[in-house]
């Protein structure tokens, strides 16, 4: 399934003069999905008085996604092209055709999570 819709963008028509600049989207007017990322974490101090005023034992748990939300990595990679480049105007044609059409299939669809899932991790620390 993509993301984004690769239909609604088509390479503008063909015009007189050679324009590097394709098509009237603003910069950063696609989207990507949200990212939802809560940690979580829990101490508990023990003080044991017998071995000394300051002797401490620290139980730590720490989660971390810990509503194990799936966060979708964005469908465009920074720098990605839609369409394959137009040709450089030369002195023969100094108006080429624009003839584009996506770069592969797989543009605008999304393959991977940017975080992982639910990790939990447990540690004793011991202070003195």
């Amino acid at each position: 399934m993509h993301y984004i819709n690769l239909a609604c963008y088509s390479y503008p028509a063909e015009t007189a003069t050679y324009n590097p600049f394709l098509g009237t989207a603003g910069r950063n007017s696609i989207t990507g999905p949200g990212l939802q990322d809560y940690d979580m974490s829990l101490v508990k101090n023990n003080g044991i008085p017998r071995l000394g005023e300051s002797f401490n034992v620290q139980f730590r748990a720490e989660i971390f996604n810990i509503l194990n939300h799936s966060n979708y990595n964005n469908p465009l990679k920074a720098g990605t092209q839609l369409f394959s480049a137009a040709p450089a105007p030369t002195s023969s044609s100094p108006a080429p055709a624009l003839v584009g059409s996506p770069l592969t299939s797989s543009e605008g669809a999304i393959s991977a999570t940017a975080t992982s899932s639910r990790q939990m991790q447990f540690a004793l620390k011991v202070i003195f």
